[in-house]
């Protein structure tokens, strides 16, 4: 099955747009109808550690969830949240934000850089990080991984304000 994630080549999600995407509707945007093509059903299961990331900011995965990865990027974008996971990978832990969803990340982008460069020379494995335009990618230690996501949420919100 080939997977399809809302990405920012249509019109940013608005807060309703998201809360009816987390019901299982489909949405229409830019003229395009969001929904069946978007894998974004959440299980009991998969409901609870989608309210646990909204808790704590960051969706933290056992294992590789297409829908609720869909589900927690479209609620990011439409209440304009940086979309940070955690997500197991071999024996690090991969801690992501993709920022595409953000209105104007490219604002941001530029004073993020060096928090983030700080960021990696303190915790990632083996100096592993990734940036790429509007997504940044750390591996680190597992113990580390919840203490990384909230020390990315705390610079990409203080260069929001």
């Amino acid at each position: 099955m080939k997977t399809f994630i809302i990405s920012a080549c249509h019109p940013l999600l608005k807060p309703e747009d998201a809360e009816l995407i987390i019901a299982g509707k489909a949405i229409v945007r830019g003229g395009y109808r969001d929904g069946p093509l978007i894998p974004h059903r959440l299980t009991p299961e998969t409901r609870l550690l989608f309210e646990a990331a909204k808790e704590k900011g960051f969706l933290q995965l056992p294992r590789k969830i297409t829908p609720l990865m869909n589900v927690w990027s479209c609620w990011c974008e439409g209440y304009q949240r940086p979309p940070i996971v955690i997500r197991a990978k071999g024996k690090w832990h991969q801690v992501k934000v993709d920022m595409i969803g953000l209105a104007h990340w490219e604002r941001i982008e530029p004073t993020i850089q060096e928090p983030l460069q700080d960021l990696c020379s303190k915790y990632a494995a083996r100096g592993k990080m990734y940036h790429i335009g509007c997504w940044t990618e750390l591996l680190v230690d597992p113990s580390e991984a919840e203490t990384v996501a909230r020390e990315m949420l705390e610079i990409i919100q203080k260069a929001w304000a």
